[in-house]
């Protein structure tokens, strides 16, 4: 399944090390928000962990 636009912009963020609470100061949603972004993008990707999330995005950029 595809991400969304705000789970892609959610899992770059967190592929370059960015807590939910900076994801969410550097925009206009709520840290409640910004977890749930994370937690369907791991849905939509079959992950398990932000780490492991991080490392897909990675290896999509290189």
């Amino acid at each position: 399944m595809p991400l969304t636009d705000k789970e892609l912009e959610v899992a770059f963020a967190v592929a370059t090390d960015k807590s939910a609470l900076r994801i969410a100061s550097q925009t206009v949603h709520s840290v409640h928000t910004v977890r749930n972004q994370i937690k369907s993008a791991l849905r939509s990707t079959g992950r398990h962990s932000q780490s492991q999330l991080a490392s897909l995005v990675r290896d999509w950029l290189f």
